[in-house]
């Protein structure tokens, strides 16, 4: 790099040096930033430095200066994210099932690097690599920005979608034709991450796991009036679909033990009210999908939790119960 056109560079390298190296803990001093400026082949002094951090903090760039021995250091304090904040984005990735291994340490190297280098060594290093059960769908990247572009030109997408067998081969649904269907929005829930789409198969929205999806592409045809609209009822869709998964949505009221009270508001938000009729027992009314996935919800808490109303639902727990082998067996 020319000497000339380096010397206009000093400002913007000062700073990326700052932000990358330095923190409250670590400031870096005055002779180690004019070291790294003159091996850039930069020419500065201690008196033009303290006027170029002058000018980048008149400009915006917090930097913070501290006396280190007999000569000044600096940092970079206010960062965009903070350890906390970052180590949540990072244990979120780690959690997430769709991102693959290769992806996941990309990432979290990505979001580390965020909080500067100490930082990011000291997140790295206490960082604990639980899920090994990450996907191995190296494109879900490609299918999320053909996704997102997608819902930004609210253009219809056509894709290939997949199942895996017990060889982890892929077998195409349709005899491997294409879907076509109008994007709503993307979500992710419980690690996994879905697209939310009208398709003319079926009425109301549809979900399509991403990391089984292929062959992402942008159709010509615009999004119809009701796609768009349905973009504002998502929140409610993620509530009931996909929390109980399918099914015909009944209210019903359960009766539990007071231990459970924290596996009712997690399942169906905080905001649900629950009555004490007992000294040990509560009582909710929720709304629900009646499917084998609320019923494996349910069950899993034995004579801890039962349906107490309406009568409907009562019944159609316990046919559900005789529906299963273990049941017949007995009964046999």
């Amino acid at each position: 790099m020319a000497k000339s056109a380096s010397q206009k560079m000093k400002l913007l390298l000062l700073w990326q040096r700052l932000q990358q190296d330095s923190d409250e803990e670590h400031p870096i001093r005055t002779h180690a930033l004019l070291q790294y400026l003159s091996d850039k082949n930069i020419s500065c002094d201690r008196r033009t430095l303290a006027q170029d951090i002058a000018d980048l903090n008149e400009w915006g760039f917090e930097i913070m200066c501290v006396l280190c021995g007999h000569e000044k250091g600096y940092y970079v304090a206010d960062r965009h994210f903070t350890v906390p904040e970052l180590r949540i984005m990072m244990d979120a990735v780690q959690a997430s099932d769709f991102i693959t291994e290769k992806k996941t340490e990309a990432l979290t190297d990505k979001i580390a690097f965020m909080g500067g280098s100490h930082r990011a060594e000291l997140l790295k290093r206490n960082l604990v690599r639980y899920n090994r059960h990450k996907n191995s769908n190296e494109r879900v990247y490609y299918t999320v920005d053909a996704i997102e572009a997608a819902l930004s030109e609210e253009r219809r997408v056509s894709f290939l979608y997949f199942s895996l067998n017990e060889n982890r081969e892929r077998i195409y649904h349709r005899e491997k034709s294409r879907y076509v269907v109008e994007p709503v929005s993307m979500v992710l829930l419980r690690d996994k991450y879905y697209l939310t789409a009208v398709s003319p198969h079926r009425e109301g929205l549809s979900a399509y796991r991403i990391d089984r999806m292929e062959d992402v592409q942008q159709e010509t045809e615009k999004n119809s009036a009701t796609a768009i609209m349905l973009r504002s009822h998502v929140a409610d869709y993620v509530g009931r679909a996909f929390k109980m998964f399918a099914g015909e949505t009944q209210t019903i009221t359960l009766q539990f033990y007071e231990e459970l009270i924290g596996a009712v508001f997690d399942r169906f938000g905080e905001k649900t009210k629950i009555e004490r009729i007992s000294q040990k027992e509560c009582m909710a009314t929720v709304v629900v999908q009646m499917s084998p996935t609320f019923w494996g919800w349910l069950f899993q808490f034995e004579d801890k939790m039962r349906i107490i109303a309406p009568s409907q639902a009562i019944a159609e727990a316990r046919r559900f119960i005789e529906k299963l082998p273990y049941a017949k067996e007995k009964n046999e």
